[in-house]
């Protein structure tokens, strides 16, 4: 089973989040700021409700464009975007 997988779709739980694609994150190259950015950009969704849960592949979509209307809001360039979707989409 792929990093992104459920009974209802694709997605990703929060300890994948954290030991998979974050990890995968920093050997690309992402400073510590940059993987804490992320990790804010998507806690909403990790932590939505009640305690932990899944973030949907419309979610990871939403989040990515989101950061890429809004370079100036992040520490993450068109570049490193890239990286993160490819990362992500790896995984899944």
């Amino acid at each position: 089973m792929g990093l992104f997988s459920s009974a209802s779709g694709k997605s990703i739980t929060t300890r994948e989040f954290q030991r998979k694609v974050l990890p995968a994150l920093r050997s690309a190259g992402f400073n510590e700021r940059q993987i804490k950015g992320v990790s804010q950009i998507f806690s909403g969704d990790l932590h939505e409700g009640k305690g932990e849960r899944d973030i949907v592949e419309s979610e990871v979509e939403s989040r990515l464009k989101w950061m890429g209307d809004n370079l100036r809001d992040h520490d993450i360039d068109r570049n490193q975007l890239a990286t993160l979707k490819q990362t992500l989409l790896e995984h899944m």
